[in-house]
């Protein structure tokens, strides 16, 4: 079944003049695509086991499409707190992609995340280009004022 939306995913990155052999990931349903000098990387996955953390209408069709553009590191421990209160802000008001964070690798990203039912070619686009533009745009606004590092650097 996955099969049918790497096939799709394959088609839209090669509609954007990329060979999609030759961004193809470590493993099955993997990419990565840069627009400049940011990462993005794409999967399609299917969880072995769904959780009550993720919201499915279906439990049997579970297969996820989704988009992450690591941008930068995370604010000194002092600038935490109003760095998350702005996050939280934008995430109010940005479409389609919501900004995250990975603790562990003290990492700001920006990431778009479905269901694959009916996924298209355009919403394969659409995806890059949103995670795409927010990751440019934002990345050199948390740069100027959190003085953190760029991930693309």
């Amino acid at each position: 079944m996955i099969e049918k939306y790497i096939e799709t995913i394959e088609s839209a990155i090669e509609s954007l003049g990329v060979k999609a052999s030759e961004i193809r990931g470590e493993e099955n349903g993997q990419w990565q695509i840069f627009r400049g000098p940011i990462c993005l990387f794409i999967d399609v996955w299917t969880p072995v086991h769904n959780t009550d953390w993720n919201y499915t209408v279906e439990q049997s069709n579970n297969t996820t499409f989704q988009v992450i553009a690591p941008i930068t590191k995370l604010p000194e421990n002092e600038k935490l707190f109003s760095f998350y209160e702005e996050l939280l802000h934008m995430n109010m008001h940005i479409y389609k992609a919501s900004l995250i964070i990975n603790i562990n690798d003290r990492v700001l990203a920006v990431k778009f995340k479905q269901l694959v039912d009916g996924l298209t070619e355009k919403e394969v686009i659409d995806a890059l280009e949103c995670v795409g533009y927010y990751a440019e745009m934002l990345t050199e606004y948390f740069v100027k004022k959190y003085n953190v590092k760029k991930i693309s650097e």
